[in-house]
C-alpha cells in the first residue's frame, strides 16, 4: 500500500493542487439553494474576502444595454447594476427627463459588455430584485467589476441608500471621480448631500 501511494503521489499531487486553485473548479464552486457559497480561492478577483459568503448566477451574454446601469441578458434576465445610478436617458411616457451625460454613460457600458459574456453576482445583503422585477447584481466582465468601473470613470453615481456589501468602496470610487472631475463630474452640475448626489443639468 505504501509503495502504491509513493507511485501515485507524483500524479495526484499536481491534480489536487489544480482542483484547489483553479478558477473554474473552486470558484464559484458548490452552491446552496439560494445560489450562494463561501469563497475558498481566487476571492480577490471577485471582490470578496476568503470564506465570505456571496452569491452568483451563471455566465450569460449581454444582448441589450438599456441604459448606463441596466442590461438585458441572453436568458432574458434584466439586470440592474447594484449600488450605482447612471444618468437617466429620459422616458417621455413616464415623465422622466433626460439627464446630463446619459448618452456617454450608456455608450461606455455598450463598449464594455454588449455582445459579450458576463457573470452576475448577487449580494448577500438586501433585496435580490428591485420594484420593477430586475435582478440587482454586480456585473463582471473578464474578472473586472463593471459597477465599479462606471463609478471610477464618472459614468454613474453611487446609490448607497440601501444595504449592500460594497457600499464603502463605492462611496470611495465616487469621491475619487468627483475630486478628479472625471466624466459627469466635469460635464454636469451635480449637487450632493453627504454621499447622496443628484444631477441638476449640464454645465
Amino acid at each position: 500500500m505504501k509503495f502504491l501511494m509513493k507511485l501515485l503521489l507524483p500524479i495526484l499531487g499536481p491534480l489536487i493542487f489544480f482542483l484547489l486553485t483553479s478558477d473554474g473548479l473552486t470558484h464559484p464552486g458548490k452552491r446552496s439553494r439560494d445560489d450562494c457559497h463561501f469563497c475558498r480561492a481566487n476571492c480577490a478577483r471577485w471582490g470578496v474576502a476568503w470564506n465570505q459568503r456571496h452569491c452568483h448566477e451563471a455566465d450569460d451574454r449581454v444582448v441589450q444595454v438599456i441604459d448606463g446601469d441596466t442590461v438585458l441578458l441572453s436568458n432574458r434576465e434584466k439586470v440592474r447594476l447594484l449600488g450605482i445610478d447612471s444618468p437617466e436617458k429620459g422616458w417621455k411616457e413616464k415623465g422622466i427627463k433626460k439627464e446630463c451625460f446619459s448618452n456617454e454613460s450608456t455608450r461606455f457600458l455598450e463598449e464594455r459588455v454588449l455582445g459579450k459574456r458576463v457573470t452576475i453576482e448577487l449580494d448577500s445583503k438586501g433585496d435580490k430584485r428591485d420594484k420593477h422585477g430586475r435582478t440587482l447584481a454586480y456585473l463582471y466582465r473578464d474578472g473586472s467589476l463593471i459597477n465599479a468601473e462606471l463609478l471610477k470613470k464618472g459614468y454613474a453615481l453611487a446609490l448607497t441608500s440601501f444595504p449592500f456589501s460594497k457600499k464603502k468602496e463605492f462611496r470611495g470610487y465616487q469621491e475619487e471621480a468627483r475630486v478628479r472631475q472625471l466624466g459627469l463630474w466635469g460635464a454636469c452640475d451635480v449637487s450632493c448631500k453627504g454621499s447622496l448626489c443628484k444631477i441638476q443639468g449640464r454645465r
